[in-house]
C-alpha cells in the first residue's frame, strides 16, 4: 500500500511516500498503541521499528509527531473519522435518530431548536468522554504532573531554543512515565488528547474555530438535506456524518492547532 502526496513546506522532500509498515505504524500510534504492540503486530524487531520512525521523521521533514500527524491528516494519508471516540459515535447514533425523525421526516424543528440539539450533542460528548477518561485513570495526577503537562503543551508554542531550558523537574523521566501510566497513553499526542478531554488543558484557550459558527454551519447543512433527492438511508447517513464532523472539527482545531508546531521532538 503506497500513497504519494506533494509536500510544499519546510523540507526538501517533494513527495511523501508511505509504505505499508510506515502507514500502519502511524495509524496504530494515533490509536494509542506503543512500539512493543506495533512491533508484534507487524512481526518485526526493535531495530526495524526505529527505522520506521526515522523514515517518518525524514519523509515529513520533522521529528514533531503532532506536526507529522497533522500533515498526514491534511494530505489524506489518514482520515480523522477513523479515530473518532466510540462515545462520540454512540451519541451520534442516538442524536441522528432524533434529528432525523423531527427535522428530516416531520420538519417540525425551528432553526434555533435544531441548533440547541447540536449544542446539546456536543456538550454531551464532552461530558461523557470526560467521565469515561476520569474513571479509566489508574491513579490521580499529582499537581507537579498537571503542571508538567501544561508546560509540555505550552512549550510547543515556541521552540525550546527561544523559550529557554526545561523546568527543573527532579525526575523528568519518572514524571513522563507516570503521566503516561496514569492517563493510560503511549505517547504525547494521546496524552494531550486525554488532557483536553479531562480539562487539564483548557480547550477554549487553544481552539481555532468558534463553536457557535460551527453549529450554525452544521445546521445549514442539515437543512439542506431536506432538499436532496436521495433515499431515507442516505439522508440518515448524512445526518450521522455531520454530527461526527461537528465534534471532530472542533476537537482537532485545538488538538492539532497549527500554531503548536515546534522543532523539538515529541515522543
Amino acid at each position: 500500500m503506497v500513497k504519494i502526496y506533494t509536500l510544499k513546506e519546510d523540507t526538501n522532500v517533494n513527495r511523501i511516500i508511505l509504505n505499508y509498515s510506515e502507514l500502519t505504524y502511524l495509524r496504530l500510534y494515533i490509536h494509542n498503541f506503543n512500539d512493543t504492540v506495533i512491533k508484534d503486530f507487524l512481526d518485526i524487531d526493535t531495530k526495524k521499528i526505529y527505522l520506521i520512525r526515522h523514515n517518518l521523521h525524514v519523509k515529513f521533514g520533522s521529528k514533531n509527531w503532532i506536526k507529522i500527524i497533522s500533515k498526514a491528516f491534511e494530505k489524506g494519508l489518514i482520515k480523522r473519522e477513523d479515530f473518532i471516540e466510540s462515545t462520540v459515535k454512540r451519541l451520534s447514533i442516538e442524536k441522528t435518530q432524533i434529528i432525523f425523525d423531527k427535522h428530516i421526516c416531520l420538519e417540525s424543528l425551528t432553526t434555533n431548536e435544531l441548533k440547541s440539539y447540536l449544542l446539546e450533542f456536543y456538550r454531551s460528548c464532552e461530558n461523557e468522554i470526560m467521565k469515561e477518561k476520569f474513571h479509566k485513570m489508574k491513579l490521580d495526577l499529582m499537581s507537579e504532573e498537571i503542571d508538567f503537562i501544561k508546560y509540555k503543551y505550552q512549550s510547543l508554542m515556541v521552540p525550546l531554543s527561544i523559550s529557554g531550558k526545561l523546568p527543573n523537574f527532579k525526575f523528568f523521566k519518572k514524571i513522563n512515565q507516570s503521566i503516561f501510566y496514569k492517563l493510560d497513553v503511549s505517547n504525547w499526542f494521546n496524552a494531550f488528547r486525554v488532557a483536553f478531554q479531562l480539562n487539564i488543558l483548557e480547550k477554549r484557550d487553544y481552539w481555532l474555530i468558534d463553536l457557535d459558527t460551527e453549529i450554525n454551519k452544521t445546521a445549514e447543512k442539515l437543512n439542506a438535506i431536506n432538499k436532496l433527492n436521495t433515499d431515507y438511508y442516505e439522508k440518515k447517513n448524512k445526518v450521522y456524518y455531520l454530527l461526527n464532523k461537528l465534534y471532530t472539527d472542533i476537537e482537532y482545531s485545538y488538538l492539532l492547532n497549527k500554531n503548536v508546531f515546534p522543532k523539538n521532538m515529541l515522543t
